[in-house]
């Protein structure tokens, strides 16, 4: 009986009327256990709207995802955070399965704020699957994950979870392992630059200025800035930026402290197309969205877009043939970090007004961009 009536909180909350609620009092083995349990599939709501393609911009994030490749420490404890990127969700349902062996529910959860999550029995694991228990929409949800005490399976796991924004959209069996998506990159203007473009800076290549947003953050920042003199070309500005994001990340260079008369450099999603733009945009004034430049002088590199996080590389001049719109890398600016969602999935045409997401927005000091450096 506690295994159907607390599957029930998630079916419940995903059915469009009660009338499904009869069906799995009725047939509790079959579909609480089989469908919510083993598919992670929300009971007979499946009938009335199909699931929605990609993760929707909900993501675990986890040092056993992001760093540790799913490899766990017997008996250990792990943080595991269901995030809404985007919009936030009512319902969710998350279990750890062994990676080769995906019928092993493996480990057991403890749920931060028991007001919002419960455990659940599902598949001989009294506490591996872990489920709402109420319908208050939320953003971020903490648990935590306790490892087995002694290996069982492969000794890797991945995070299989479902979420429900609404009743009317939800997403079924995303996996943390999910393959890096390598979207096609492209710069996104109206005219191209006139000068050719330099060669790529290597993978490994240090960056002799950094900015993360956390401070001294070393991986899975939720904001990096990268820059460098190209190796090749010594009047072009390597950069990287890498965030968690579903929409754009950029970096601005102002004298007036604000985003008014900013150069914006950055890297837009476009989820529905797999493309992801590296622009080159200039802000009229505080408060607006960024307008493209007529004349795109950004040279991109590289780009991939994965589980909510995006990283691009691309090369500027110092100095450009756009007196207009681009600013003088050799002068003193304050620099502008940022990152935005782009609402509708990627319908939306670049970096869009925003509220200030990162702390802090903007550095404390006036930088030079081509000759700043963070090294010791």
């Amino acid at each position: 009986m506690l295994m159907a009536s607390a599957l029930l909180a998630f079916v419940a909350t995903l059915c469009l009327s009660y009338s499904c609620l009869g069906e799995i009092h009725n047939k509790r083995e079959t579909v609480a256990e089989k469908q919510v349990c083993e598919y992670l599939w929300p009971g007979s709501h499946s009938r009335v709207v199909a699931p929605r393609d990609g993760n929707g911009g909900y993501v675990i994030r986890s040092a056993l995802v992001d760093q540790l490749d799913g490899k766990y420490i017997v008996g250990h404890q792990y943080t595991v955070d269901l995030v809404g990127l985007v919009n936030p969700y009512e319902g969710f349902i998350i279990q750890a399965r062994d990676r080769w062996n995906e019928g092993l529910i493996l480990g057991s959860f403890i749920p931060l704020d028991t007001s919002k999550a419960q455990t659940i029995h599902c598949l001989g694991n009294d506490h591996g699957t872990v489920t709402h228990n109420s319908k208050d929409p939320v953003s971020v949800q903490s648990f935590i994950w306790q490892a087995p005490p002694t290996l069982e399976g492969s000794g890797e796991v991945d995070f299989v979870y479902s979420v429900m924004q609404s009743s009317l959209q939800y997403w079924v069996r995303i996996n943390t392992s999910s393959p890096v998506l390598t979207y096609e990159v492209q710069a996104d203007g109206v005219s191209p630059m006139d000068a050719p473009c330099p060669s790529a800076p290597p993978p490994d290549a240090v960056y002799r200025f950094t900015a993360t947003i956390p401070p001294n953050c070393i991986s899975n920042c939720d904001y990096f800035l990268g820059i460098r003199t190209n190796d090749n070309d010594p009047t072009y500005l390597d950069f990287m930026l890498e965030g968690s994001t579903t929409g754009w990340i950029g970096i601005g260079f102002t004298k007036t402290g604000s985003m008014a008369a900013a150069d914006v450099l950055g890297c837009i999603v476009h989820l529905a197309s797999s493309v992801v733009s590296i622009v080159d945009d200039w802000n009229i004034a505080s408060g607006h969205d960024d307008v493209r430049d007529d004349i795109q002088n950004v040279c991109p590199h590289s780009a991939n877009y994965s589980n909510g996080r995006i990283q691009c590389v691309f090369s500027r001049q110092i100095i450009t043939n756009d007196t207009t719109q681009d600013v003088p890398m050799n002068n003193d600016y304050y620099f502008l970090y940022g990152r935005g969602d782009i609402p509708f999935f990627g319908l939306s045409p670049g970096l869009t007004y925003h509220t200030p997401l990162l702390i802090p927005p903007i550095s404390a000091d006036m930088m030079t961009p081509a000759n700043v450096s963070s090294l010791v």
